[in-house]
């Protein structure tokens, strides 16, 4: 019975990653209905883009803000 219990907890682990990632593609998606491909390929290449510049400038500001705190 325990491979059955184990199971089922998968199949409701797949069931949510898949809703998580509709979720976080339903722009992408949306977008994909009313214009042509290449369009949303820019636009989801853009929103890539945009959500890595907090994280780079997080990393930075981790690196060089004792740095600079030193000067001062």
């Amino acid at each position: 019975m325990r491979g059955r219990e184990e199971l089922g907890y998968a199949a409701s682990m797949v069931g949510l990653r898949l809703l998580s990632f509709a979720s976080g593609k339903a722009d992408v998606l949306l977008l994909g209905v009313f214009l042509a491909a290449a369009d949303v390929g820019v636009y989801s290449i853009a929103v890539t883009t945009a959500a890595f510049v907090p994280t780079l400038l997080l990393s930075l500001n981790s690196i060089f803000g004792p740095m600079i705190a030193d000067l001062h």
